[in-house]
C-alpha cells in the first residue's frame, strides 16, 4: 500500500500509530529518511503489537527516528501561533473536531480513543543485494609511482586491475603496521569516531554503551547501568536494542552501524518501546561511514596520537592465505573472531 501512494520512497514519516505502520514506513524509506515519532496508538492497549522495523535498513538506508514531546518545544508556539492562524483564515487548513457534551460522556470519550481500527498488514519485502568488498595494498600501479602502497574496495586475489584513480586511496603508514591501515586506521575506526562523536555528540559525564554480543541481555544492561544510559553505540540488535531503549534516560541518543544478531535471522529483530521513544524523547540513528569522509584526517591524527601514547590498544584475528578467506568470513557470523578480521595475501 505504501509502495502505491510513494512509488518513489518517503522522505519523511510522522508517526502516531507504531507497529506495522512503522515497519512498512521505515521499508518504503528513502536514503537519509526521518522520522518523528510523538505516539505509538496501536501500542498502548497491547505490548504484543510492538514495531519490529528492520534495523537493517536503517544502518543502510541512515535513516533517523526521533521520539519527541510538544512541551520540549514551547519555544517555537509564538510562530507556530502565528502561522496557524493565518493558514485558518485562508481556508488552507481544515478542523476536524469529535465533541462529548456532558461530565457522564468523559469515559465513553476517553476509551474511545484507545479503540483502534484494523489496520492494514503490510507486507513489503525489499531484495537487498549482499555487500562484497575487499580491501588490498596494490604495487606498482599505473597512476601512483612504483611502490606506492594504497587501499580501496577492489576484488579478493593477489593481483587486481583497477579502473580510475578515484577508487584509491595512497597510504601514510605513519609508522604504524599495514594492517593497522584496514582496521584502527581505516573504515573500521572511522565507524566509531563518526558514529560516537557526530552521530552520537558525547557530554561530558553521560554514561555510554556499545554493544559486542548478542543474548539475552536484558537484565544486565540495567545492572551495569542502574542510572540509566545516555549513549548506545549499537552493533547487534535484537535485544539488545530493546534493552538499552528500556534502560535509556531522556534524551538519549542511539547510532545503529550494524544489526549483527538480525543478520542471518529476521525472527530476531528488533522491537524497541516506542512509547519509551515518545516519551524519553530518544533518537535513533543508522549511519555509515563513507557519509563521514571529511572527518578522516582529524580521525586519523587523533587516533595515531592515542596510539602512539598507548591510550588504545589493537586486536586483531589474522588469517595466513587466500585459501583462509571462506573459514575467516564464515566465523564472523559464528563469533570466532577476537577484534578486526584481516586476511594477509601476501608478507608485508
Amino acid at each position: 500500500m505504501f509502495y502505491r501512494y510513494f512509488p518513489d520512497g518517503i522522505d519523511i514519516y510522522f508517526d502516531n500509530v507504531g507497529t506495522e505502520m512503522l515497519e512498512a514506513a521505515v521499508a518504503n524509506m528513502n536514503t537519509f529518511g526521518r522520522v518523528a515519532v510523538c505516539g505509538v496508538i496501536s501500542e498502548y492497549t497491547d505490548a504484543a503489537k510492538r514495531a519490529a522495523p528492520n534495523m537493517l535498513e536503517v544502518v543502510y538506508k541512515r535513516i533517523t527516528i526521533r521520539g519527541f514531546l510538544a512541551a520540549d518545544h514551547m519555544n517555537l508556539f509564538a510562530d507556530f501561533s502565528s502561522a496557524t492562524a493565518d493558514h485558518l483564515r485562508k481556508g488552507r487548513i481544515h478542523v476536524l473536531e469529535d465533541i462529548s457534551q456532558c461530565v457522564e460522556s468523559i469515559p465513553a470519550a476517553f476509551v474511545g480513543l484507545f479503540r483502534v481500527l484494523q489496520l492494514a498488514l503490510f507486507l513489503v519485502r525489499l531484495l537487498m543485494p549482499p555487500l562484497v568488498w575487499g580491501e588490498l595494498w596494490l604495487l606498482d600501479t599505473l597512476v601512483f609511482e612504483k611502490g606506492d602502497l594504497v587501499a580501496g574496495f577492489i576484488s579478493w586475489g593477489e593481483y587486481s586491475i583497477v579502473k580510475g584513480a578515484n577508487t584509491l586511496n595512497k597510504l601514510d603508514l605513519m609508522g604504524f603496521p599495514l594492517s593497522y591501515h584496514v582496521g584502527i586506521l581505516g573504515l573500521s575506526g572511522l565507524t566509531a569516531y563518526a558514529g560516537f562523536f557526530e552521530v552520537c555528540k558525547p557530554k561530558k559525564g553521560e554514561k555510554v554503551f556499545v554493544s559486542a554480543a548478542s543474548g539475552s541481555v536484558g537484565n544486565l544492561v540495567g545492572q551495569y547501568f542502574p542510572d540509566g544510559i545516555d549513549i548506545y553505540f549499537d552493533n547487534v540488535g535484537a535485544e539488545m536494542l530493546e534493552a538499552a531503549v528500556a534502560n535509556m534516560n531522556t534524551f538519549g541518543r542511539v547510532a545503529v552501524c550494524g544489526v549483527i544478531a538480525e543478520y542471518t535471522d529476521a525472527t530476531k529483530r528488533a522491537a524497541p518501546n516506542m512509547l519509551e521513544v515518545v516519551i524519553k524523547r530518544i533518537t535513533i540513528r543508522g549511519f555509515l561511514a563513507p557519509d563521514h569522509m571529511n572527518l578522516f584526517p582529524d580521525f586519523a591524527s587523533t587516533t595515531a596520537d592515542h596510539l602512539r601514547k598507548g591510550e588504545i590498544h589493537v586486536l586483531e584475528d589474522v588469517s595466513q592465505g587466500l585459501e583462509s578467506i571462506p573459514a575467516a568470513f564464515t566465523g564472523l557470523f559464528r563469533g570466532d573472531n577476537i577484534g578486526k578480521t584481516i586476511v594477509q595475501i601476501t608478507d608485508e
